[in-house]
């Protein structure tokens, strides 16, 4: 029932709206009015829509209402989601929307300004905005939104170029106002809103205090933008104002919603307070004034001035006016007024600086100088002066008064200006002198200053010299020795020398010098100095010469130092620290060995002792083991120490040494034994078996006996032997020792020697004996048999034939020889056989045995050896000889008639034969050529006497017109030799065409030569053919060359071809045998014409972001045999390359090849084209470089908004392949903590290679935001940007000093936390009051003392700490009335005084019936008096600290007196400001304190507010 009656409502509802929309349109009809024609499209009608203006749409939500079949609408719900992208524009095709929630993001610095529904401004409460930028508009049920336009403007207008300066007046003279410019901010007329939207903001900051001076739409006058504004209050009388300006331009409705005033950006810019100062210049001089700030001076003089400096900039510390007074010659300052201050005395080298604080005055007169006194000078800037020396001072002529002073000088310092002079004489050419001893006092350096005076002339030129004195000589009586070390005595430690300064004269140190062992020169080294004691150590070994001297800093810098006269001591220091080391020389004895001969020890000191070396010794028959129990010895004959022994005896002791250096120093104890044996060992026995051979050899081994060795008293002895052959030098021969079971043994032949004695191992041997002995148990060697010839040439023993081994055909004698080893060939015994017959036996004792051979012999030779021991070879039977001398027999005979020409092969028939020795030999020569041999003495022939050789053929394949001849060659075992030969004619070789000078298939830039050539031996018979075709165009034609004639073996021709084209060359012959010769046949080209080569591409050297294409050409009318050669290089960081263009192809006369390049590099290519005849095409370069790859450009060192607290080094790195030509720009600025920003100058850039890099060191404090870019030759640009802050500086806290000692009545922090901090880098504050923690915001109320504290820690870890005392009083101050109170009637004068319960309260106001009354002094007391009669107001105000006031009002009146004028019992009595009231309930005191709830509040905050 609800529902149909709000249905029912509705409908009505709409039936009343749409009769008011009929009237209106009624009325609207009446009006002529222009509407705009819009074209609809049918089928997409757009009802409603959505747009923004300043930034994108993210989501919508919205509400539409749906047509229902019963004439309803229902409403649905719908969304659209542009989150991924955004758009500008939502619209709604066919769709009632009612109501939309738009998520919307302005751009970044905008805000939602307004909103349009169909272009007209829609109100404020009919839409709403969250925070989250969600605005939500409800157009009421079944009602269209319409065309909604959400318009976004900027906050703030962007301020630039913001300057501030001092005005000038019209005549050009500074006032004390500054004006503020800025460029006009910049709208185009597409940005959607106007400068008139905004408003201008314009503060000033000083000393903590800000002012705002201007905020209020921003100024257009007559449609002018103004851009400026002026500040006078900024300098004032002082002006030493310092302000920081902030202007800033905001959108008015953002302002008026409450835009905080903290985000509010603007621009600021700084003005430095400034100074003017009067300046008057009198006489004949000028200066030159330099304003700090300024590059360049200002000359004033006395026709420029008075006048005045302005515009002089404050500085905190130092100096910002510098002057500096130009005098002309002769003249000088007579006077110097600084603000009435005279200032002449502190000009130094012409120059005055001072720091201006304040407008102020100067006046500077200049006049002729005084003559200048003469003071003692050597010229140099220090002057030496003796110790018993003095300097003069003399007057000037003219001049009144000469003044003068002087000083002892500690160090070598150039001395400031003196403002007094103590020391004066009057009159001229007057000469005062100074003693040494006065001038310097107890130092070693002085200044003396002298100067005159004369009325009217300005103060001379001061004379001025420095002096100094050399260091006085060291006094003998302060060296003293450590250790009571006495000069001149050696000592084996260290001496310390001590020097006790008891001078009242201060030096640079004092020096000791050497000379080291009487050699060299002084050596001077400084002394180590603990107070007034200066000391030197001596611990190295030497003899030392010593010096003192003092050493003072030479003034004049020309030496170092400067020293006094040296202290030379009488004697040396004697220092030997060096430990002796005993070294024992026994002239070959070894301690502890046997010796034959008496002992001499040499004793030395290996180490080099300076102080000198003694020696001592002591002997013992026994060994020692306590030392000291020895009796030690000089050694009296210089080092030696001597052992001796008698003759035949034994001796054994025990030797004992050291050495002792002059110095003390003794070496360790070196103990020697010593051991001498003289006694003789007798000789040993010996026995050898009996000789059993002749001539006193031994045929079988000998057997030697030796019997050991007879001991004696001293060393051991041992029986030596060696065994040796003879000839050997025994000296050479090992000695054995015989042990009692090492016989001498001889185990071979040989001649031997036996030498053997008896041996002590002290050396002393016995009588040697010596035996000879010979042995040979070994026949001689079986004899050779050996045959010569009558030449005595010897034969060779052919060893395969069976019987007989050797052959020959002349006189045969058979020699024999043997050898024996050992007692050599005493005789031999020969004989021979024959037919099975021996001969007799020949003896013959020469050292070979000779028998001669009958004719005709045929047999062997056999023979034995004898030595002269007696032994007998084994006999020896020789091979079989044969001796003839008869030749062998030849037959050859042929298959075909010899008299004709043959071109076959020709058989040849051989039979040879010999019966007698048989065949050695046989050869076969075919035409000179050896075809066949044998040799019948290898292994496969035995005695051969005949032989058949068939079929030799003639088949060589060339042969003379001589025929073919073959010699038959026949030699015997005797040496017998026999030749034969036969004729034939053969040629089955055929001609050879030889074709030479051309190279078949050769290609010719030149005119050839073709050598037709035809070998043939049978040349007379012979037929050449030669012919030839040229094409040339694709022509071929016959070519007409000469006939060949053949009239020689070797015979041949030459054929030139010198015009282009191809040639066929064909040559044939036919010779007298038939034989046809192989035809020849060649082709060639002649081509005198190069190829031609094209290449196209980019321009040499060129550069390219993108792909090259290069087409090669080359044109050649021979072109397939050409070859063109395409090399391409590709350089790229450093590293070369090939790289391939691609397969060529001779296609045609013209032919070409196309390569892209995309590949980033610098290419290099050559083309190079040669045909087949070796003409050169003129080749053809091209470089260019690809270069697609941007410059990596990195900011290194730190990330991104980094922070640190130290001082950091950023490194600007390129990375480019092409370097030489990058173009780097590097810009660096530095915004400080007050937000002035500064260009940092890095550093020039230069391009080292790929990697290039400049680093500089960010050292002060400051945001750095640097931006490096890079620009390569083919345009590729990169940008790297990064922002570092260097923050090495604690927080700044302000404002809270403001704070202590305050009074609030209720507290909230005064300032915002931006005022009260300032640091580079986002603050952690942490705020307390009484210890709890305080957010900044909240009120405190509760009465009391508070301490507030601030900590501030920045991100780096910097800290800073502020607090301050305050007091929450938000009590009225208490008003106690005395003597008077409200309602009171009294009959006589009223004596009455108002007090404050708190002392530190002030009565603000009294006022006693409508007369306003003076307060005293003290502020918080009144008294008066009342005395007329009547009625009477009196008014009280009080205030305290805290700004809380109370009012208080009494009325009395005063009557005449009554009869009855008690008082109450309750009558107040005043004692010194407190009241007492005594009452009939009790007693009650009160008292003021002051101070009321002290400590309220505390604990009522815990939140902590962080930044």
């Amino acid at each position: 029932m609800l529902q149909q009656l709000k249905n029912k409502v509705h409908k009505k509802g709409k039936k009343i709206l749409s009769g008011i929309i009929a009237a209106v349109l009624l009325v609207l009809a009446t009006i002529p009015i222009n509407f705009p024609t819009l074209e609809v499209n049918a089928e997409n009608t757009v009802k409603n829509c959505i747009e923004i203006i300043g930034g994108k749409i993210n989501y919508v939500d919205y509400t539409k209402w749906i047509d229902q079949d019963d004439g309803s609408k229902k409403a649905g719900q719908g969304s659209k989601d542009f989150t991924k992208n955004g758009t500008l524009k939502c619209e709604f095709v066919d769709e009632s929307v009612s109501k939309i929630t738009v998520n919307y993001e302005p751009t970044q610095g905008y805000f939602l300004e307004s909103v349009k529904q169909d272009g007209n401004m829609l109100e404020d409460s009919k839409y709403s905005v969250d925070e989250d930028n969600v605005i939500t508009y409800d157009a009421g049920d079944e009602n269209d939104i319409g065309n909604i336009t959400l318009r976004c403007i900027p906050k703030e207008l962007s301020v630039s170029n913001l300057k501030v300066a001092r005005i000038n007046d019209n005549e050009g003279v500074p006032t004390s106002s500054v004006n503020l410019t800025w460029d006009k901010p910049t709208i185009t007329e597409t940005s959607g809103y106007s400068l008139d939207e905004y408003r201008l903001i314009v503060k000033r900051q000083v000393n903590g205090r800000e002012d705002v001076i201007y905020n209020d739409k921003y100024p257009i006058v007559d449609n002018n933008v103004k851009c400026n504004i002026e500040d006078a209050g900024i300098m004032g009388d002082a002006a030493s104002t310092t302000a920081t300006y902030t202007v800033a331009i905001v959108a008015d409705k953002a302002y008026q919603k409450g835009y905080d005033s903290s985000k509010i950006e603007g621009s600021k810019v700084t003005w430095k307070a400034v100074y003017d100062m009067m300046l008057s210049v009198t006489g004949q001089g000028s200066v030159e004034i330099t304003k700090s700030g300024d590059s360049a001076a200002t000359t004033y003089n006395n026709l420029n001035t008075p006048c005045t400096i302005y515009n002089i900039p404050s500085v905190k510390d130092g100096t910002n006016l510098s002057m500096k007074i130009l005098t002309e010659a002769g003249c000088g300052v007579s006077s110097f007024l600084v603000n009435g201050n005279e200032e002449k005395g502190n000009i130094e080298a012409e120059e005055y600086n001072l720091n201006v604080n304040k407008n102020g005055n100067m006046a500077i007169s200049f006049a002729p100088l005084a003559a200048t006194p003469v003071i003692t000078s050597s010229g140099a800037t220090y002057t030496e002066i003796a110790e018993n020396g003095e300097v003069e001072i003399t007057s000037a002529e003219n001049v009144e008064s000469t003044y003068y002073a002087y000083k002892g000088l500690e160090t070598a310092q150039k001395q400031g200006k003196w403002a007094q002079f103590d020391n004066n004489f009057k009159g001229e050419k007057q000469t005062v002198k100074v003693p040494a001893e006065q001038l310097f006092g107890n130092e070693n350096y002085a200044l003396l200053r002298a100067y005159s005076t004369q009325t009217g002339y300005a103060d001379s030129k001061i004379a001025e010299q420095y002096y100094y004195r050399k260091p006085e000589m060291p006094a003998i009586t302060a060296v003293s020795f450590s250790d009571n070390y006495e000069l001149g005595q050696w000592t084996a430690n260290s001496v310390t020398v001590n020097y006790v300064n008891s001078s009242a004269r201060k030096y640079d140190g004092l020096q000791l010098g050497y000379i080291v062992n009487g050699q060299g020169e002084m050596q001077w080294q400084d002394m180590s100095q603990q107070g007034n004691v200066y000391s030197y150590t001596f611990g190295m070994t030497g003899e030392y010469t010593i010096a003192f001297r003092f050493k003072l800093a030479d003034p004049n810098q020309k030496d170092a130092f400067v020293y006094g006269d040296p202290l030379l001591l009488d004697n040396t220091i004697k220092v030997d620290e060096e430990t002796p080391s005993l070294r024992i020389d026994g002239n070959g004895y070894v301690s502890g060995v046997w010796s034959l001969n008496d002992v001499t020890l040499n004793l030395n000191n290996s180490t080099s002792q300076l102080s000198g070396t003694g020696y001592e010794y002591a002997v013992s028959d026994q060994e020692v083991a306590d030392f000291s129990q020895l009796e030690w010895n000089k050694c009296e004959s210089e080092n030696q120490v001597k052992i001796t022994c008698d003759e035949g005896k034994v001796l054994t002791q025990y030797v004992y040494m050291k050495a002792i250096s002059n110095a003390g120093k003794e070496s360790e104890i070196v103990p020697y034994v010593v051991m001498i044996d003289k006694e003789t060992p007798k000789s040993p026995e010996v026995s050898f078996s009996k000789v059993d051979g002749e001539n006193g050899w031994y045929k079988t081994l000998p057997v030697i006996t030796m019997k050991p060795a007879v001991q004696d008293t001293g060393s051991e002895i041992s029986v030596c032997y060696k065994l040796y052959q003879e000839g050997q030098d025994p000296s050479t021969i090992v000695e054995t020792i015989f042990d009692g079971t090492n016989q001498p043994t001889i185990s071979a032949d040989g001649m031997y020697v036996l030498q053997y004695f008896a041996k002590d191992t002290a050396g002393n041997i016995s009588e040697i004996g010596e035996e000879h002995l010979k042995v040979d148990t070994g026949a001689p060697n079986g004899p050779s048999i050996e045959f010569k010839t009558e030449n005595d040439s010897v034969l060779a023993h052919i060893i395969n034939f069976i019987t007989f081994g050797y052959f020959c055909n002349e006189r045969v004698v058979a020699v024999v020889q043997s050898s024996d080893s050992m007692s050599d060939i005493k005789e031999y015994g020969v004989w021979y056989t024959q037919n099975g017959k021996d001969s007799d036996i020949s003896i013959s004792e020469d050292k070979a045995a000779k028998i001669e051979l009958p004719e005709n012999f045929k047999g062997t030779v056999s023979a034995y050896a004898v030595d002269n021991a007696g032994n007998q070879s084994e006999t020896m039977v020789s091979d079989g000889i044969i001796y003839e001398n008869i030749q062998s027999e030849i037959t050859i005979t042929t298959d075909v008639d010899n008299s004709k020409w043959q071109n076959k092969d020709v058989g040849f028939h051989v039979v040879t034969q010999d019966i007698d020795s048989g065949l050695r030999n046989v050869e076969y020569i075919l035409n000179g050529k050896t075809i066949y041999q044998n040799d019948f003495t290898g292994s496969e022939y035995n005695d051969i006497t005949y032989m058949n050789q068939m079929d030799i053929k003639a088949e060589d394949e060339a042969v003379s017109s001589n025929g073919y001849t073959l010699q038959v060659k026949v030699t015997d075992n005797a040496g017998n030799k026999t030749e034969k030969s036969e004729v034939v004619y053969l040629d089955k070789t055929a001609p050879v065409i030889e074709l030479s000078g051309i190279e078949n298939g050769v290609y010719s830039n030149n005119t050839e030569n073709l050598t037709v050539r035809v070998i043939e031996q049978i040349y007379d018979l012979n037929q050449v053919t030669v012919t030839a075709t040229r094409t040339i165009d694709g022509v071929t034609t016959d070519y007409g060359l000469e006939a060949f004639k053949a009239d020689k073996v070797d015979d041949k021709k030459n054929y030139a071809f010198s015009e282009d084209g191809m040639y066929v060359v064909t040559v044939s012959a036919v010779d007298a045998a038939g034989n046809v010769a192989v035809s020849k046949q060649i082709s060639f080209t002649i081509d005198k014409t190069a190829p031609k080569i094209e290449l196209t591409g980019p321009q040499n050297d060129s550069y390219h972001a993108s792909d090259v294409p290069v087409v090669v050409n080359v044109e050649e009318s021979f072109y397939d045999t050409d070859t063109v050669t395409i090399n391409v290089t590709k350089t790229l960081d450093g590293q070369t390359g090939s790289v391939d263009f691609g397969s060529w192809s001779n296609q045609g006369k013209s032919s070409s090849l196309t390569k892209n390049f995309s590949e980033d590099g610098t290419y290099q290519i050559e083309v190079q084209a040669k045909d087949a005849a070796g003409n050169q095409a003129a080749s053809q370069q091209l470089t260019f470089t690809v270069d697609k790859t941007a410059p990596e450009v990195s900011i290194n060192g730190a990330s991104d908004y980094y922070i640190t607290g130290n001082t950091i080094t950023l490194s600007y790195d390129v990375v480019e392949s092409y370097f030489d030509s990058n173009n780097v720009s590097i810009q660096v600025q530095k915004e400080d903590a007050e937000g002035n920003v500064a260009d940092v100058d890095v550093g020039n850039w230069v391009n080292s290679g790929k990697e290039s890099s400049l680093s500089y060191e960010l050292k002060e404090d400051g945001i750095y935001t640097s931006v490096i870019t890079a620009v390569d030759k083919a345009g590729n640009h990169a940008t790297a940007k990064k922002t570092v802050t260097v923050d090495t500086s604690d927080p700044i806290i302000k404002h809270v000093d403001e704070m202590n000692g305050k009074y609030y009545q209720v507290f909230k922090l005064p300032y915002e936390l931006g005022e009260m901090v300032a640091d580079l880098t986002v603050p952690n504050i942490r705020m307390s009051l009484n210890s709890d923690e305080y957010d900044g915001v909240s009120e405190v109320t509760d009465e009391g003392k508070y301490v507030f504290k601030m900590d501030v820690s920045d991100e780096v870890g910097h800290q800073a700490i502020a607090q301050a005392e305050f007091i929450v009083d938000n009590t009225e101050p208490k008003v106690i009335f005395n003597g008077i109170e409200d309602g009171m009637k009294s009959e006589s004068n009223i004596d009455w005084s108002v007090t404050l319960a708190d002392a530190n309260d002030k009565l603000t106001e009294v006022v006693v019936d409508g007369e306003k009354k003076e307060i005293g002094k003290s502020g918080n007391i009144y008294q008066d008096t009342l005395r007329q009669k009547g009625k009477h107001t009196v008014e009280v105000k009080a205030e305290d600290l805290a700004g809380n006031v109370t009012t208080k009002t009494i009325n009395v009146a005063i009557s005449e007196k009554s009869v009855i004028s008690t008082w109450s019992n309750n009558k107040p009595l005043v004692i010194g400001g407190i009241v007492v009231v005594a009452g009939v309930a009790g007693v009650g005191v009160g008292c003021a304190t002051g101070v009321i709830g002290k400590g309220a509040g505390k604990g009522i905050f815990k939140k902590v507010i962080k930044k």
